[in-house]
Formats: C-alpha cells, structure tokens, sequence
C-alpha cells in the first residue's frame, strides 16, 4: 500500500494516520496490515474501508485506487 505525500507545511491539513501506523490501535494495524499485499485497485479500497469505519477510522482514495488521508471518524 501506498501512500500520498505529506504536507508537513500546511497546518490546515489533517495529519494522514498512514505515515504514523505504529501509533494507531492494534485492531487498525491489523486491518492494515491485512489489505498491505492486496492488489490497489476499488474492490479492495471499499472492502479495506468498511472494516476500518467499523473501529471509528476512515480514508479517501482517488483514480489510482492508492487509499491516503486516514484518519479518525468525527461526530
């Protein structure tokens, strides 16, 4: 799995949790590691988010189908 570039500079931009895997819940860790060798393509995408949404964790994905942005769901 890849990940997008950081934008250190910009403050306004939530951090993306997929460049700080180690501090994220076991369980998370777990499902990421599970999608880490699976083929980037939608398929893989939606599956690898619905089981994340369900321990409060989401991301955005773009055309190339590479997931970036994770983060912690907000109410």
């Amino acid at each position: 799995m890849t990940d997008k570039t950081d934008n250190a500079g910009d403050t306004n931009e939530p951090e993306d949790l997929f460049e700080h895997i180690d501090s994220l819940p076991h369980e998370v860790q777990v499902v990421l590691q599970k999608y880490e060798s699976e083929v980037e393509d939608y398929i893989a995408c939606k599956n690898m988010q619905q089981e994340l949404e369900h321990l409060g964790y989401t991301f955005d994905w773009g055309l190339d189908a590479i997931p970036y942005n994770l983060r912690q769901i907000t109410d």
